[in-house]
């Protein structure tokens, strides 16, 4: 027990030995119990929150590499901070049987005018030129560290669930976008462009007909099992009927 819980006891028994209370005693009374309930709930609070020892926290080590381009080290370094503190909810969210995350990653950041950014396994590569013409995309680090998390194997099933999730995971939870922010497509199969378009369909299905379908279909593609069923298992429809479902709703959003 903390000293200052013990002190706090031993002087409340002290002073409620004396029954004769006059209002100096009433006010110190009030003054101790006030002070005694407020430092055994932050003892319990810290009780709480601290994690077991058999329970490591996940976490991840980030190989920093700015060495192409020195000037951005400050954008590399709030990068690599933004990492740190979204990996372990990012493992949490598409966490799966037998998964075991990575504890280590790359951030390079490449001397390219070329695209914005690639994942290949554990290795993330950001063009230079991306980051100097939009140096407020620091969302962008999100995306890829989902494509480490992911660790899909090669041929898991389409490609537009890897990036739809990817994308998801950074507006949907990271920035929090609402769905009026995410583009929609009459296109029948719509869904299939991936990235942001997936997304939104993905927000739509864990807010109505399909929750939890993202960790879902994220654990059957880690497995090299998906099928598309999955998304009728878990919606009650097929993937085609969802997706106008979807576009209903948002013409329904759009016409209010």
């Amino acid at each position: 027990m903390q000293p200052y819980l013990q002190s706090l006891l031993v002087s409340a028994g002290k002073l409620f030995k004396n029954r004769e209370k006059s209002a100096v005693k009433i006010v110190l009374e009030e003054f101790f119990v006030r002070h005694l309930l407020l430092a055994v709930g932050f003892v319990l609070g810290v009780m709480a929150w601290a994690p077991g020892a058999d329970e490591p926290r996940p976490f991840i080590k980030i190989n920093l590499d700015t060495s192409e381009v020195p000037e951005l080290e400050p954008w590399g370094k709030e990068a690599q901070d933004l990492i740190v503190e979204w990996y372990p909810r990012m493992v949490n969210l598409l966490g799966s049987e037998n998964y075991q995350p990575p504890r280590e990653m790359g951030l390079k950041f490449r001397n390219s005018k070329e695209g914005v950014a690639h994942t290949i396994k554990d290795q993330i590569t950001v063009s230079s030129q991306w980051v100097k013409d939009h140096p407020e995309d620091v969302g962008l680090v999100i995306h890829e560290m989902v494509h480490v998390i992911q660790a899909y194997p090669p041929r898991s099933g389409p490609g537009w669930i890897t990036e739809g999730v990817a994308d998801y995971l950074r507006y949907a939870v990271y920035e929090g976008r609402p769905l009026s922010w995410f583009p929609s497509s009459a296109d029948p199969k719509g869904f299939t462009k991936g990235y942001n378009m997936t997304a939104g369909f993905f927000l739509w299905l864990e807010n109505g007909p399909a929750p939890g379908i993202v960790a879902k279909l994220n654990a059957h593609m880690r497995q090299g099992t998906y099928k598309e069923s999955l998304f009728e298992e878990a919606g009650g429809k097929p993937l085609l009927d969802l997706w106008q479902d979807y576009l209903s709703h948002r013409r329904q959003m759009r016409s209010r």
